[in-house]
């Protein structure tokens, strides 16, 4: 078997460019160290994968610019299934968190990290991390692997872990006939093992609901009858879709995260 050709060797290499990776470079660069981020997409930060909402205490930890914040919220509403709703104070902000994710790998990059877009990470080993970019393949030494690479993380499928329980969720991006400063939650018991989600951001809104695998056929149905729902309680004037996405969402933190010279983060 041909091996492939090395580049250069790193102290860390952080797999996946989202905010724990990039965090996770920074803070290494920052200390010194020599460090490469790979991600398999050709654009940081997009697509979004995300309802956009994160409580205000996150800037304590991550430094951006307020051109990543779409709007402030004050307080959240939960709406459980017996029709009682809660509301509570719970400041926070709505991201454009494509420009959070590229603020955040810039900011690593800044601090001496080197940054590898469209590669994608093949085979891990003790000799080190194959990666592939376009027709090339490569071998990549470090010190440390950090994955971050998402829920179905592939460096944590190369060290055997399981994968994490998730929900599968669906999200529209909808016009908002007017701006509120709340963000909304509601449980019912069609929505097993989720909830469905009514996040403002200005002139729109993130709407959205996650479900048990076990109903990922019923998901585009419940999804369509809540926006019914939000139509009939005033909440919205009507359905103008602008945008959508979808994807799984981690119900459970990771038993383990360090393996001798791999960190799984995020």
């Amino acid at each position: 078997m041909i091996e492939p050709p090395q580049r250069e060797s790193y102290d860390i290499v952080v797999i996946g460019a989202g905010p724990a990776g990039a965090s996770s470079a920074q803070a290494a660069a920052q200390k010194g160290a020599k460090v490469l981020i790979i991600d398999r997409r050709q654009r940081i930060g997009v697509p979004v994968q995300c309802a956009d909402f994160v409580p205000q205490w996150i800037s304590r930890y991550v430094q951006f610019s307020s051109k990543c914040v779409l709007q402030t919220i004050e307080t959240m509403v939960t709406h459980l299934p017996d029709k009682i709703s809660y509301e509570m104070r719970s400041p926070g902000y709505m991201l454009d968190r494509s420009l959070f994710d590229k603020e955040l790998v810039a900011s690593a990059i800044v601090s001496g990290a080197k940054i590898s877009i469209e590669t994608r990470a093949m085979g891990l080993s003790s000799e080190g991390l194959v990666v592939e970019q376009g027709s090339k393949k490569e071998m990549i030494r470090s010190k440390v692997f950090i994955g971050a690479d998402g829920v179905h993380s592939f460096i944590s499928r190369c060290i055997g872990q399981p994968s994490p329980k998730t929900i599968v969720a669906l999200q529209y991006e909808v016009v908002l006939p007017k701006p509120q400063n709340h963000v909304e939650v509601f449980f019912h018991k069609d929505y097993e093992g989720g909830y469905a989600w009514f996040f403002p951001k200005g002139r729109t809104a993130n709407v959205g609901m996650g479900v048990i695998p076990q109903k990922t056929t019923l998901l585009l149905k419940l999804t369509d009858h809540f926006l019914d729902y939000l139509v009939e309680s005033k909440r919205l004037s009507g359905v103008e879709i602008i945008a959508k996405t979808g994807g799984s969402i981690p119900c459970e933190k990771p038993r383990k995260t360090v393996f001798e010279n791999i960190l799984l983060v995020g």
